[in-house]
């Protein structure tokens, strides 16, 4: 419902999930809010700490590829048997290596902050499923206020009295 309220935004649709992230926070009560916040800054920081690791791994395989590359060239111009490869060709072929290996890692990393915009946390909208605060009142009074029509007891939801004019 939310991205459909986006996409109709005149003259130009919101796109930005930041923007979206915010307009969203600003309609919420503030306890909720609160709660939202902490959480996604929470899941943010989990998020980059999981993604420094994923790369410092890669970095280390990759390392590991190279330093296997490095000694197999060593050992096999040493031992003088293939005097008919040129250095230079090994060089190339080692740099074909190495970029097809940066451009894999830059499509991971491009797979992982599409993947983060996308981030909804359960956290937040099981909240906003649930009972307000000390209030007893449930998602329809949450949601409707006074026009709620299933209402389920218990509920604690008392209507605002209507002013006499």
């Amino acid at each position: 419902m939310l991205d459909s309220t986006f996409e109709l935004a005149s003259p130009k649709a919101i796109t930005e999930s930041k923007t979206k992230y915010n307009y969203v926070l600003a309609h919420l009560p503030p306890e909720i809010a609160t709660v939202v916040r902490d959480q996604c800054q929470y899941l943010c920081k989990r998020f980059w700490l999981s993604f420094h690791r994923f790369l410092r791994t890669r970095q280390q395989i990759l390392a590991d590829r190279i330093l296997d590359i490095n000694s197999t060239s060593i050992s096999t111009i040493s031992s003088g048997s293939e005097r008919n490869s040129s250095p230079v060709k090994e060089l190339k072929s080692d740099i074909d290596f190495l970029r097809s290996e940066i451009k894999e890692l830059r499509k991971d990393v491009a797979g992982l902050r599409r993947s983060r915009r996308r981030f909804r946390s359960p956290s937040s909208t099981r909240h906003a499923r649930s009972k307000s605060g000390g209030n007893r009142y449930y998602w329809y009074h949450f949601r409707f206020h006074e026009k709620a029509t299933r209402c389920i007891p218990p509920c604690s939801f008392k209507r605002n009295p209507v002013p006499e004019e």
